[in-house]
């Protein structure tokens, strides 16, 4: 039984203290060190955290370096500090721990006392004739997305909830009349990522807009689309994508240029997963959705790494 040491640190964050190796030989049930490298994932060892572990859960999502000296566990936030023999139990916190680990992902409030997340689940309307007539002039899908990714709408303009772990955290509007103007985005000091949940999905498919995104689910139903709001991703924005721990993540925007620029952004905070691109000429997600459409192809062609073609599957929508 490994001894565990708890530090509690002035910003709520949990440190803990132990043999990192010996854990990981416990939790792979491994005999040797050479025996535990064939666990290696990239630069990392992804095991259960027992004290998770204890409270029923069952993802691996402890995360261990690959030279045993930390850790960081992205369910529970508790962070993990090798001790040997050699080193006592510490009764302070490094200073360099700080910068180490990831800090929880704090959601950014909407604070305008006119724009509120109130307004979106007590004001807007469920349904609205003008904005499914706009959906409906996206593409065929639409209509039929629409319920599923619980679109509202105010004054026939479409409201599209932004969620994380199946909450609404922000939202925008899409103007469906002559406005000059084509959306409108609550005013919020950090805005966040519009991620379409579904399954237990750990591919993430990166692109540009909202739009693009649902095309994605689509094109790619094996990924979970997320879309930046932009041609560059923020570190509010990162901070989200860590905390699902990709196992692979692909970028999709508009332009290749921009694609590569964002891929070389996300790989200096995550380095443990397959990180790709798909070269585009200038055509967003949504538009070659249309033109695959258009010409009668596959709509489902962006696949996994290793995805294995199954031709049962109908060339139709499959959540």
């Amino acid at each position: 039984m490994l001894d565990y040491q708890e530090i509690r640190k002035k910003d709520g964050g949990v440190l803990i203290f132990t043999h990192l190796l010996e854990l990981l030989l416990e939790r792979f049930n491994a005999s040797t060190e050479e025996e535990l490298q064939g666990h290696l994932k990239g630069d990392h060892y992804i095991c259960h955290c027992p004290f998770c572990e204890a409270e029923g859960h069952t993802k691996k999502k402890l995360y261990i370096t690959s030279d045993y000296s930390v850790g960081h566990c992205f369910v529970c936030g508790r962070a993990w500090v090798n001790v040997d023999d050699t080193v006592k139990f510490s009764t302070t916190v490094p200073d360099f721990m700080e910068s180490t680990f990831y800090r929880p992902l704090e959601i950014v409030p909407l604070t305008d006392p006119v724009w509120t997340l109130d307004k979106y689940y007590n004001e807007f309307d469920a349904y609205s004739d003008k904005g499914m007539a706009y959906l409906n002039t996206r593409h065929p899908f639409m209509c039929e997305l629409a319920p599923m990714l619980e679109f509202k709408y105010i004054d026939g303009n479409v409201v599209m909830p932004f969620k994380y772990k199946n909450q609404v955290i922000y939202y925008q509007i899409r103007f469906t009349g002559n406005n000059k103007i084509r959306y409108f985005f609550p005013p919020i000091s950090a805005k966040p990522p519009y991620i379409i949940e579904h399954g237990d999905n750990r591919k993430f498919i990166i692109c540009e807009g909202v739009y693009d995104a649902i095309s994605l689910l689509i094109q790619a139903p094996q990924y979970t689309p997320m879309a930046v709001l932009g041609s560059s991703v923020s570190d509010y924005q990162l901070s989200f994508l860590r905390e699902y721990v990709p196992e692979e993540i692909v970028i999709y925007m508009d332009e290749t240029k921009i694609s590569e620029r964002i891929k070389e952004r996300i790989s200096r905070t995550i380095d443990y997963c397959p990180i790709r691109i798909i070269k585009s000429d200038g055509t967003d997600p949504e538009e070659m959705m249309k033109k695959r459409l258009k010409k009668g192809l596959p709509l489902q062609w962006i696949q996994p790494i290793d995805y294995k073609p199954n031709w049962t599957v109908p060339r139709t929508l499959k959540f």
